[in-house]
């Protein structure tokens, strides 16, 4: 384990069991997200340990299990510390109305990545407006935007 440990490059050739070690597993991922990836899948399913890698860098999300990314408590974590992380939020929370204005109060462009029903909904839309008013460049140029919603 020592010998992982000082030299984590050698992961993705040791036996399964180093990289089912949390402890050992914590202090590689804390240096460097990217070794999420080496990790067994009951520790890509921690939510602490994804969420210390994902802290370094939100792209470290794309190591972690589904189980992790389909949970809303999860992603509501993750997307309140980096908005960049709705790039890994399935499409079912895309719909979600906290997940989506969490992420477009930190920035406008998070609206990208709501769900078409959801970016199509005038209510929303209006909610998003007052939440952060960048959301106007990302108004459809139609300007259609359901209105059987009432607000």
């Amino acid at each position: 384990a020592e010998a992982v440990r000082l030299n984590p490059l050698v992961l993705s050739v040791v036996e399964p069991r180093f990289r089912a070690d949390r402890s050992l597993m914590w202090d590689i991922v804390q240096r460097n997200w990217k070794m999420l990836e080496h990790c067994s899948p009951e520790l890509k399913a921690d939510w602490q340990l994804v969420l210390m890698a994902a802290k370094q860098l939100y792209k470290a999300l794309q190591y972690a299990a589904d189980i992790l990314l389909f949970d809303r408590k999860f992603m509501l974590e993750a997307v309140g510390m980096n908005w960049k992380s709705l790039e890994y939020t399935p499409q079912k929370l895309r719909a979600d109305k906290e997940i989506i204005l969490l992420g477009v109060k930190a920035d406008h462009n998070a609206i990208e990545h709501a769900s078409v029903e959801l970016r199509e909904e005038r209510a929303f839309m209006l909610q998003a407006t007052k939440t952060n008013d960048g959301i106007l460049a990302h108004l459809p140029e139609n300007g259609v935007v359901r209105s059987d919603v009432e607000f």
